[in-house]
């Protein structure tokens, strides 16, 4: 049983890419409610609670798009988002189908961060683009 701790709080813990990265804020405070509860409901509240914050950074990242970008980039943008709500949603219900087969309620929180990393990595695409406007 502690193996299996140990698998699932190394799996929100450890970066999932080569090399160090700074961790972001709202990681941070994630890895701190987990810490302070680690049960499964207390690490899906957690993860969920960081979704919610990811979500709202996305949207003030895409209003200053919008009033950064002229209208035919900011078109383009569109089209992009669009494409990017559609592939989220399909992916989402591949997540569920893979995790839905999975044994056990460790893979319950493993499965909400999947979803949330979906909105993390467009929220990181968003904001690099706002950097190369400012580059401007």
């Amino acid at each position: 049983m502690k193996i299996l701790l140990f698998i699932v709080a190394a799996f929100f813990v450890l970066p999932k890419g080569e090399g160090s990265e700074v961790k972001d804020p709202i990681d941070i405070a994630m890895d701190a409610a987990m810490d302070r509860n680690g049960s499964t409901a207390g690490m899906c509240e957690a993860i969920a609670e960081a979704h919610e914050k990811w979500e709202a950074r996305l949207n003030s990242a895409w209003s200053k798009l919008k009033k950064k970008m002229p209208a035919d980039e900011f078109s383009e943008l569109q089209k992009a988002q669009r494409a990017w709500i559609a592939y989220r949603d399909l992916q989402i219900k591949s997540y569920e189908a893979t995790y839905a087969k999975m044994q056990g309620t460790m893979w319950i929180p493993c499965s909400a961060s999947e979803v949330m990393d979906l909105t993390k990595q467009r929220v990181q695409d968003l904001e690099s683009l706002l950097g190369l406007l400012d580059e401007r």
